[in-house]
């Protein structure tokens, strides 16, 4: 063991020192007016390709983790998880009574585009599917994305060709979101709204990340966050921050929380 240990630590200092000197020359390469950041970093990055490094300690050096895989071990595959991501009047509102969002300040340093990478299906409650489809922006992200609606009411001869209906009298709610959750091999899905549908899936266990955009608006009055399920009405979900950002063009205050298991 004594052997194996003073092994790991000539290694560490060797990468130490390669990274060091590869430091000092990337930073001096800076000054030339041909030579920016990203030469820099692959600059830097350059020796490890070009040396036998152990795989887990070059990621251990470069990411400061190690990976949990043992050798000959598949990592196990991760169910996707389920977003509510809305903006929020700052006493607690996503839209007026009537469905109205016209109140929602814009903030072009959002990065939206990042986001929408993460995610490839969208799920969502009748109220909200109905607002949405209504504008140009709602067709044009709903024929970009799979779109789930769940309604008792909604025809599906009244619905969009790629959106699909979940009517909880049919089938069971928990059941269908567990199984899109299941769905091996996509990206995470983006709870669209409403309060309804968001108070039944994080009853259930369901949700995985309360992503709020605070709005600078009191609205006094409309459609709340969360609307627990009557068989719930005391149900606490405790949550996690997972950060904190502010836009101070906007005075938005963008919340993200991990949902306690």
């Amino acid at each position: 063991k004594t052997g194996r240990a003073s092994r790991k630590q000539r290694e560490i200092r060797i990468l130490m020192a390669i990274s060091i000197c590869s430091v000092v020359l990337a930073a001096a390469l800076l000054s030339l007016p041909s030579f920016g950041p990203k030469q820099a970093i692959a600059f830097h990055l350059q020796p490890f390709t070009r040396i036998k490094v152990p795989q887990r300690l070059l990621s251990t050096y470069l990411l400061g983790e190690r990976s949990n895989t043992r050798r000959g071990q598949q990592q196990q595959p991760q169910t996707r998880k389920i977003r509510y991501s809305v903006a929020q009047s700052l006493d607690g509102f996503i839209a007026t009574s009537d469905g109205g969002y016209d109140w929602i300040v814009e903030d072009t340093s959002i990065d939206m585009g990042y986001y929408m990478s993460k995610i490839d299906t969208l799920l969502m409650g009748r109220g909200t599917y109905e607002t949405t489809v209504a504008t140009d922006f709602g067709r044009a992200l709903f024929s970009s994305m799979e779109v789930y609606v769940v309604s008792k009411t909604l025809g599906k001869d009244t619905m969009l060709p790629n959106v699909q209906l979940i009517d909880p009298t049919k089938s069971k709610l928990d059941d269908v979101v567990s199984n899109l959750k299941d769905d091996q091999g996509k990206k995470d899905i983006w709870l669209f709204g409403g309060g309804v549908l968001a108070g039944e899936l994080l009853a259930a266990g369901l949700v995985d990340r309360v992503e709020v955009a605070v709005m600078p608006v009191i609205l006094g009055q409309g459609i709340p966050l969360v609307l627990p399920p009557a068989s719930k009405k005391n149900n606490v979900v405790k949550l996690n921050l997972h950060s904190a950002e502010t836009f101070d063009d906007s005075s938005i205050m963008l919340l993200k929380y991990d949902v306690e298991s």
